[in-house]
């Protein structure tokens, strides 16, 4: 995965979200978060379009790095067959989950 792509879309005081398909293509969707500044939140019907198709998940983190958050981990061992990518002022980082973890991907 060539990060630069998920680095363009680290911009906006809100987090911005999508997947990474398994053709490559990014795909940015509608953050429905109530407080879009401190978190995302995907509509259903977005999950159930590419959730199939995906082969990761992304979104920023507006002013922050790309750790880790309380929130980010409990969202990401619902999806454990995706990588996930969180965009911060320090870059990108991909994490994985493995036996009920998540881990940063080598």
């Amino acid at each position: 995965m060539n990060t630069s792509r998920l680095l363009e879309l680290y911009e906006g005081p809100q987090e911005r979200c999508g997947f990474i398909l398994k053709t490559g293509e990014i795909v940015e969707v509608v953050n429905i978060c109530p407080t879009p500044t401190n978190g995302f939140d995907m509509r259903g019907e977005d999950l159930i379009r590419y959730t199939p198709i995906a082969s990761a998940s992304w979104h920023t983190h507006p002013g922050e790095d790309s750790n880790l958050s309380a929130g980010d981990f409990q969202s990401f061992l619902n999806w454990p067959e995706l990588d996930h990518y969180i965009v911060g002022n320090d870059g990108v980082t991909r994490f994985r989950v493995e036996d009920g973890d998540v881990y940063v991907a080598s």
